[in-house]
């Protein structure tokens, strides 16, 4: 089994390879075009890993991401040479779940704008006091309600936040005091404080946050992306918090990442932008490592995988 791999594997995992039957480890930057023809599992992505599936000829069974969203993978090609798909769900949640609640602290003691005063040497006090909340008094809808909205919603409601979780079918999960379906979800729209989107990216999902949804949001809610920057309509996002029509926004991901220069979200005085980094984890490619393992294991031992598998159809 020829394995192709974006980054270097750790010394001690590739002594676990060796107690699966041939299996070898092949450098993505140091694969040969013979080798590319003999690759079965990738593991990462990157243009080798596209240029591989696009070659009619390839053998590949088995695609292991280092993501949680598996939406630039090209699905028709997957699906076409009935390749299994299996994602990084699982590892992610805890931290992006400290980097909301992050978000959430910044706002709601007041961080992010006595930063913005800082920065033009202001002591706005008052004006700040009026802004604070606290987090026991609010409400979060949280889409998506699997790993890392559950997630979100059990730190979340260690701190006392209602959480209200957002999915098709309606039933609640671990960390959610409530669920809704994502049909119905307007009933509470306006009446939540925070909304926080954590869904992978779908046809049914992208530019799902548009002006209608902000319109009808709570004027003093918080707007929270870490799900995928293109379930937002980026411009409309922009005109809402310019014209104070919402409280704020904190935002991990963007529709087109790295964010232009010229984007208006750079200035605004209510956004927090971070860099795509809300799921950076400590020695995240050995717990990668680990989901990959037991994958190979169970494929030479069955032929599937069965973890994390991913329904390439749903997209998650």
């Amino acid at each position: 089994m020829n394995i192709l791999t974006r980054y270097p594997i750790h010394e001690d995992d590739l002594k676990k390879l060796k107690q699966l039957t041939e299996t070898r480890v092949i450098q993505s930057s140091e694969v040969t075009s013979q080798e590319k023809l003999e690759i079965d599992v990738i593991f990462g992505w990157d243009d080798v890993a596209k240029e591989i599936l696009n070659n009619p000829q390839n053998r590949v069974k088995f695609i292991q991401t280092y993501s949680a969203g598996v939406d630039y993978l090209p699905q028709k090609l997957i699906l076409d040479q009935d390749i299994m798909v299996a994602n990084s769900s699982g590892i992610h949640g805890k931290y992006i779940a400290q980097m909301v609640l992050g978000y959430l602290l910044a706002f709601s003691r007041g961080i992010q704008p006595s930063m913005v005063s800082a920065s033009q040497h202001k002591w706005s006090h008052l004006e700040i006091r009026e802004k604070m909340f606290a987090l026991e008094d609010a409400t979060a809808l949280v889409f998506g309600t699997g790993h890392i909205g559950s997630s979100v919603g059990e730190l979340l409601q260690q701190f006392g936040v209602k959480t209200v979780g957002v999915n098709h079918s309606g039933q609640s999960k671990n960390g959610f005091d409530d669920a809704i379906k994502v049909t119905n979800y307007q009933k509470l729209l306006a009446k939540s404080d925070i909304v926080i989107n954590t869904m992978p990216l779908t046809g049914e999902t992208v530019h799902f946050f548009d002006n209608k949804f902000f319109n009808n949001m709570n004027a003093n809610g918080i707007f929270i992306n870490v799900g995928r920057g293109a379930s937002v309509e980026t411009n409309d996002l922009s005109t809402v918090l310019k014209e104070g029509r919402l409280r704020g926004a904190a935002l991990d991901v963007v529709e087109s990442e790295p964010l232009g220069t010229n984007s208006p979200l750079w200035s605004l005085s209510n956004v927090i932008l971070t860099p795509h980094i809300s799921g950076t984890i400590p020695h995240l490619r050995r717990k990668l490592f680990a989901i990959l393992f037991e994958n190979l294991q169970s494929l030479q031992a069955t032929g599937k995988i069965n973890r994390n598998v991913i329904d390439i159809h749903r997209g998650y």
